[in-house]
């Protein structure tokens, strides 16, 4: 026996990521996706700048990439309440509208097309999910103005 110890191998679990605006620590998540709807940054022309970080049980990585942002828009929120019942829902969901949107686009979870639909007079519309597969699902809301904003829908087996 030479008394060499052997190195202990460590398995920390991965806990999430840390989002920082502007350095400052804003959410902690564990998509790999995040929307800021802070209603703060809501200046048009002013730019923000984000950080991530990966988060462990015994600590957290080096900063990401810096990726910086200038807000171009706001969606009024008036504009952008519409209700979605039943979520999640495994036959039909349906979804009220506001007078303002003319087009509704739904995503499934690797971003392809999987429905798209011109709005005309229709208050709410029924989408038959019972031959989506499982999981999350992202609609997409087109304004007559252009404007968009999105919501997520979750479809059970």
């Amino acid at each position: 026996e030479n008394g060499a110890v052997a190195p202990e191998t460590g398995s920390r679990e991965f806990t999430g990521f840390n989002v920082y605006r502007d350095d400052e620590l804003i959410a902690n998540t564990t998509e790999t996706e995040y929307l800021d709807t802070d209603p703060e940054i809501s200046v048009l022309g002013q730019s923000y700048c984000y950080k991530v970080t990966a988060v462990y049980s015994d600590c957290e990585s080096d900063f990401s990439n810096t990726a910086c942002e200038t807000v171009i828009s706001i969606v009024d929120p008036e504009i952008s309440a519409v209700s979605i019942y039943p979520n999640p829902s495994n036959s039909v969901v349906n979804i009220e509208l506001t007078n303002d949107i003319s087009q509704l686009v739904i995503y499934n979870n690797i971003g392809q097309v999987v429905n798209e639909m011109r709005i005309t007079k229709e208050k709410t519309v029924q989408i038959d999910v019972s031959s989506y597969d499982a999981g999350a699902y992202l609609v997409k809301f087109i304004t007559r103005e252009g404007q968009s904003f999105a919501r997520k829908i979750a479809v059970t087996k």
